[in-house]
């Protein structure tokens, strides 16, 4: 034939001039039509590690994708004409990109669609679970106190990542008592208890953070002993 390359700059009919020459260097030709086809659909790779999990933001109710990290890529011979993701569940449902993309506390399935410049499509898919964020509460207040006095209770509230979380409001109990304080800029919380009930029972205080949109719960339980008090008299007979 006149042309004996058929790659994707020849997808379609492509008329032909055979040539046939025989051993005294005679030869005929004819008028033929080559159609060329691109039934192979793109290549499409999703990030590996699926199904992914990720805890919110600090103080919010989604998590933040950074960087293109669920990006998928494609190939494909004769070209890639378009790659997009579908997510209902995400801040923007479609896109090029998920880089910036919000996703909230719940389980998201993100289907990656690649398309080639002959209409062939391949897709993909992940999964993503977007938890509310861990939390640790450590009480560092007073671990005994006589009874009728006031006791000093702290306690310090970080996240997963070691930084201290402001704005929470933490129970603190002993016994039937109760208090409440709320974390600071710092992470820490204090309240004051004015003991009331009898020395005798072995106690525990035990420090709540009940959770809420943005962060699970957390707890700490310590010893704490109510003691005797100390009662002095002074004699002011004759």
């Amino acid at each position: 034939t006149d042309i004996t390359i058929f790659d994707c700059t020849k997808i379609g009919e492509n008329p032909v001039v055979l040539t046939v020459t025989d051993n005294c260097f005679l030869s005929s030709t004819c008028k033929a039509t080559v159609k060329v086809e691109d039934n192979i659909s793109p290549e499409i790779t999703c990030p590996s590690g699926s199904p992914f999990t990720y805890s919110t933001d600090l103080n919010c109710t989604y998590y933040t994708v950074v960087g293109t990290g669920f990006d998928a890529t494609a190939t494909d011979a004769c070209g890639i004409v378009s790659l997009v993701y579908a997510c209902p569940t995400a801040s923007v449902s479609s896109g090029t990109s998920l880089a910036g993309i919000q996703l909230p506390v719940g389980n998201h399935t993100i289907i990656w669609t690649a398309e080639d410049v002959n209409g062939n499509k391949s897709t993909g898919q992940i999964e993503v679970t977007v938890q509310k964020r861990s939390l640790v509460l450590t009480y560092t207040g007073d671990d005994n106190e006589q009874y009728s006095d006031q006791a000093s209770l702290i306690a310090l509230l970080k996240d997963e990542a070691n930084a201290p979380v402001s704005g929470k409001t933490i129970r603190f109990t002993i016994g039937t008592q109760s208090v409440t304080g709320i974390t600071g800029g710092d992470g820490i919380a204090t309240a004051t208890l004015n003991l009331e009930q009898s020395p005798v029972p072995a106690y525990t205080v035990m420090t709540e953070f009940e959770g809420d949109d943005t962060s699970m719960p957390a707890t700490d339980e310590d010893p704490f002993d109510i003691t005797q008090e100390i009662a002095l008299i002074d004699y002011i007979g004759t």
